[in-house]
């Protein structure tokens, strides 16, 4: 017949004793593994993340920052793709578009003829075509460089942008 057996004096105190060993043995683990990967990161191409070189902005990355900042704060603005996340906090941005046909004549438009973008089927030279028509609406430019193009509308006002 079985018999349920009670516990004999001591195995509680065997049971609390492995598991701290199991805890200590994990402690001891967790801490080498940290201690191998603080060793070892820095030798392999990860590492470079971890010193201030890594982190730099090219020469276009710069340009793109100072057609940004040639747009003052608060209006509308039409921006190329990649512009647009870094005017959303401060101003109102609509995708600089070349799916229509006629342009959206935004108080201000940050063109980029230099890379395709997005909705320009016809490439840089539909890009360029679009500047061009801006310009005979009366857009100002404010701001060119390196494939950049700021232009602002004859009814902006004359708020002008600041560079940085």
């Amino acid at each position: 017949a079985y018999r349920a057996s009670r516990p004999r004096d001591g195995d509680e105190a065997r049971a609390a004793q492995l598991g701290s060993s199991v805890a200590t043995v994990g402690m001891v683990a967790g801490v080498l593994m940290v201690a191998v990967a603080v060793y070892a990161v820095p030798k392999f191409a990860l590492g470079q993340a971890f010193h201030r070189s890594f982190f730099h902005r090219t020469v276009y990355e710069n340009i793109a920052e100072e057609a940004v900042s040639a747009v003052p704060s608060g209006v509308t603005v039409e921006a190329a793709n990649y512009l647009g996340p870094q005017l959303s906090p401060r101003d109102k941005v609509l995708l600089w578009d070349g799916d229509g046909g006629t342009p959206i004549y935004a108080p201000w438009i940050i063109a980029n003829v230099s890379t395709q973008q997005f909705t320009f089927r016809g490439g840089i030279a539909e890009q360029v075509q679009r500047v061009a028509l801006l310009r005979k609406h009366g857009y100002q430019t404010v701001f060119e460089r390196g494939g950049y193009i700021v232009l602002k509308s004859p009814s902006a006002g004359t708020s002008a942008g600041h560079s940085g």
